[in-house]
């Protein structure tokens, strides 16, 4: 079963938004918490600092560090053992070709997760491994948490990387976000419906929208329009090299 997690600390009605919608409550370290945490997420910050946090939060997983250079494998490593030492399964994003090889698959005794930061439509934003680097690296099927994103991406994601990964873990705010900014909820059959202008709680589509995208998820169905990708999929299609420049590893 995969969990779902919004990361929004900082503001106060998230944890009923998530008690109400079935996901868990998750903080960016830095940001106030306002109930128990499922997930801290590490940017920056004094690292003792964070592992002090983890504790009193309650955390249960937490991301350790964006992988982006070979060179820091040494510092992430001391890391994935800091965290997995108090109990807590160590999420490693991997950022470059070929950092599957450098991320462990098990921290005494616990095992790791692989991040996937999912691609939202930026220049240079998301960074997504192809099926090859998970057989040539990877001797076992890895857990998969996914950042950020919408809930067609991680459908598409989740049935890409099946043959080699279990998706276990998935954290985004973005039904909150659209809610607020764009009056939109998203539909448990794929797309978002725009209730701008219509007097909808926000609340209201915020939670409709996280209950949902786990509903959408779980159903399995990817919608397409017109038997095309939504442009959020293409851009994942995309970062793996399926359509455009060709991607490659060492």
């Amino acid at each position: 079963m995969t969990e779902f997690i919004m990361i929004h600390g900082g503001q106060p009605k998230t944890p009923g938004f998530c008690d109400r919608s079935g996901w868990y409550y998750g903080v960016q370290f830095g940001y106030k918490s306002y109930a128990p945490c499922k997930m801290l997420d590490y940017v920056q910050g004094d690292w003792q600092t964070y592992l002090q946090a983890l504790q009193s939060t309650g955390a249960t997983q937490a991301v350790v560090a964006d992988f982006r250079e070979r060179d820091e494998y040494k510092v992430i490593h001391k890391r994935m053992v800091d965290v997995a030492a108090i109990g807590v399964t160590p999420i490693v994003v991997a950022k470059f070709h070929g950092s599957l090889r450098l991320i462990p698959e098990y921290v005494i005794g616990i095992k790791s997760r692989v991040g996937l930061s999912v691609p939202t439509g930026h220049m240079n934003d998301g960074f997504l491994p192809d099926i090859a680097e998970f057989k040539a690296f990877s001797s076992a099927r890895r857990d998969l948490h996914f950042l950020g994103g919408h809930p067609d991406q991680w459908l598409y994601l989740k049935k890409y990387y099946a043959d080699v990964a279990d998706t276990v873990s998935i954290d985004g705010n973005t039904m909150y976000r659209h809610a607020f900014q764009y009056g939109k909820m998203w539909s448990r059959n794929g797309y978002y419906h725009e209730f701008r202008g219509q007097c909808k709680s926000t609340n209201a589509m915020t939670i409709a929208s996280m209950r949902n995208a786990v509903r959408y998820f779980e159903r399995g169905w990817l919608h397409t329009s017109n038997k095309k990708p939504s442009k959020r999929v293409i851009n994942c299609q995309q970062q793996l090299g399926l359509i455009g420049i060709q991607k490659t590893f060492i």
